[in-house]
């Protein structure tokens, strides 16, 4: 997508203009021949291989999307057991629970980010354990909330409510689009579980 293509050029502008040395990746064979002295790495278009060893050692990972509609990334980090850093609104809101999961921050105070990502270099070398418990929490979060079980446990709860009240056309209408969503949810949270671990 041409927007993909400049939001990277203009990172990498970003990058050379604070003076950090980057690099650009599509490979796990390139990844691996990471200079020492590289700061910052562009990873456009990845692998779900390569995505899965980024997250395997990761510390936290780091969502900004503002006002996402649900946001399956804090879910695929929460279920490699990675600890989410995310904006106070939106999808996040439900995914991510502050303090426990991950950290919920406004995305206009930059300064509280900043204090997050600074506490987590510090923990990640002095108390790795409270970021181990965090990534728990948040495995399990998705296994008891988000799983595929769940999600079909729910759509069958719907349609049994669905079936036992009459229903106005309208709301019917609004009930059977919310049904098709929540079916094509359910279809990619299974193909992202095929995904990663296949």
């Amino acid at each position: 997508m041409i927007e993909n293509i400049e939001y990277l050029k203009e990172l990498q502008s970003l990058a050379d203009e604070f003076g950090l040395a980057y690099e650009t990746f599509s490979t796990r064979q390139e990844l691996l021949a990471l200079k020492s002295s590289t700061k910052v790495v562009f990873l456009p278009s990845i692998s779900n291989d390569v995505k899965s060893d980024l997250l395997a050692c990761a510390a936290m990972l780091i969502y900004t999307p503002r006002n996402e509609h649900f946001g399956i990334v804090p879910i695929e980090a929460m279920l490699h057991k990675v600890p989410v850093l995310a904006a106070t609104e939106g999808g996040p809101t439900e995914t991510v629970i502050d303090g426990i999961t991950g950290w919920l921050r406004d995305v206009k105070d930059t300064a509280s980010w900043t204090k997050v990502m600074s506490d987590v270099i510090q923990q990640s070398q002095e108390e790795p354990i409270k970021l181990l418990e965090m990534g728990i929490q948040g495995h399990e979060r998705v296994k008891v909330i988000f799983s595929k079980e769940k999600m079909s446990l729910k759509l069958d709860q719907i349609l049994e409510d669905l079936t036992l009240t009459s229903r106005s056309p309208m709301l019917i209408t609004l009930t059977s689009i919310f049904l098709l969503i929540m079916t094509v949810f359910i279809i990619i949270l299974s193909m992202m579980k095929w995904l990663l671990y296949s």
